[in-house]
């Protein structure tokens, strides 16, 4: 569910859809109920991360990144994309 949040965002990021703000709704509601139902799981916090990233919910892509980085610290791509979410902050 990450990824499919993942795809929706990017289309809307890069405009590949005739309408982008309905894009980064259903990418953020994707990428809330794929950390629902992830739990923990690192990969999905940090794919859903970067949807809401791209969705333009900075802050709360944030607090998933801090919630990856405390089950895994040594994740890179999790330490990559919190580099871009400090950038956007």
């Amino acid at each position: 569910m990450t990824i499919t949040a993942w795809c929706w965002a990017q289309g809307a990021a890069h405009n590949f859809s005739k309408e982008p703000a309905t894009d980064r709704e259903q990418a953020k509601a994707l990428a809330r109920r794929g950390c629902t139902l992830a739990g923990d799981d690192p990969l999905a916090l940090i794919i859903a991360s970067g949807a809401l990233t791209l969705s333009h919910c900075v802050t709360e892509a944030d607090a998933l990144i801090e919630r990856a980085l405390a089950v895994d610290p040594r994740a890179a791509w999790a330490w990559l994309r919190r580099g871009w979410i400090s950038a956007y902050l």
